[in-house]
C-alpha cells in the first residue's frame, strides 16, 4: 500500500547500529562473567560486594536503546529502579561511591499484525533490560543484571520486570 510503513522507527535520541551486520549497542560489555540466576535472567556481583559497602548510590535515568520509542516504559523503569535502588534511611557506613546505569537493549510493547490472525505465530510483547552498578570513581563494575519479560500484557510484563530484580536485589545485595 503507497505511503504506509509499518517498521518501527528509531528516535534521534536512541542509539541503535546502522546497518544489519553491526554489532547491536548494549550497555554491558563483559557477558563472560555472567551466570543464568533464578530470580533474573543473568547476573554478576563482584566477590564480596552488597549494599552494606555503599555509601551512596546515584541512579542514572534508563537508556533506551531498543530502536523502539516508548516513552511510557522508560518511564515506568526509571521509577521502579528508583524504588527498588533507593537506600531506606539510616547513615551509609560503606566506602564506595556507587552508580547505577540501565537500558532497555530489546522491547516489543505491542502486538503485530500477524499474532492477531494467524494462531501459531508468537507475537507476545516483550522487555530486556540491562542493569550494571559501578564505583563512581574507578569505573569498577560491581553488579551486573541482565532480566528479560515476555507477557501478553505489556505494563503486566514491565511490573513483573521490576517485581524479580526487587527480589533479586533483596535477596543477593541485601538491599
Amino acid at each position: 500500500m503507497p505511503g504506509f510503513d509499518a517498521t518501527p522507527k528509531p528516535s534521534k535520541t536512541h542509539q541503535t547500529g546502522n546497518m544489519i551486520f553491526d554489532e547491536p549497542v548494549r550497555l554491558i560489555k563483559n557477558y563472560r562473567v555472567m551466570r543464568e540466576d533464578e530470580t533474573v535472567s543473568w547476573s554478576w556481583i563482584s566477590p564480596g560486594f552488597s549494599f552494606a559497602g555503599l555509601s551512596d548510590l546515584t541512579i542514572q535515568p534508563v537508556q533506551n536503546l531498543s530502536g523502539v520509542e516508548f516513552v511510557m516504559a522508560e518511564e515506568a523503569i526509571t521509577k521502579g529502579l528508583n524504588q527498588i535502588f533507593s537506600f531506606s534511611g539510616g547513615d551509609r557506613k560503606g566506602m564506595i561511591h556507587g552508580e547505577l546505569k540501565s537500558a532497555i537493549v530489546e522491547m516489543k510493547p505491542r502486538k503485530g499484525f500477524a499474532g492477531r490472525y494467524v494462531p501459531f505465530v508468537d507475537d507476545t510483547t516483550y522487555i530486556e533490560v540491562e542493569i550494571i552498578m559501578l564505583d563512581k570513581n574507578t569505573e569498577t563494575p560491581l553488579c551486573q543484571i541482565i532480566h528479560y519479560s515476555k507477557e501478553v500484557d505489556f505494563q503486566k510484563g514491565i511490573d513483573l520486570l521490576l517485581k524479580d530484580i526487587s527480589v533479586f536485589v533483596t535477596q543477593s545485595l541485601g538491599g
